[in-house]
């Protein structure tokens, strides 16, 4: 979650998707399954916004398909209005291809990663 310093609304944003990217990328699904178990009343809460990340990043490597709790979260999500409710649970048949990520923290650098 942000610290008090992360006043500005991109730095908060920029802070939570990094948080959610290690997440993903240093604990395995099952670890961080019981953490979708509550679902969210409200979209300002800073732990909603960084499991939306979470289940974003989780699409980019092709994991938590077909798992009920995560789904539940995200069909909560696109209730409640969440602007990346709106990207795929999967990854598109393209990236599958690609050997970096193109969706996610970063930019498109190379046109080898196109």
């Amino acid at each position: 979650l942000p610290p008090a310093w992360a006043a500005r609304r991109e730095e908060g944003d920029r802070l939570r998707r990094s948080v959610a990217a290690r997440l993903v990328e240093v604990q395995q699904l099952r670890d961080l399954e019981p953490l979708f178990g509550r679902l969210p009343d409200d979209l300002r809460s800073p732990s909603a916004e960084v499991l939306a990340c979470v289940l974003g990043e989780l699409a980019l490597i092709g994991a938590g398909r077909d798992s009920p709790v995560l789904d539940a979260y995200a069909e909560r999500l696109r209730e409640l209005g969440h602007p990346l409710a709106r990207l795929p649970r999967n990854r598109l048949d393209i990236e599958h291809r690609l050997t970096q990520r193109v969706r996610g923290l970063g930019p498109v650098r190379t046109t080898e990663q196109l």
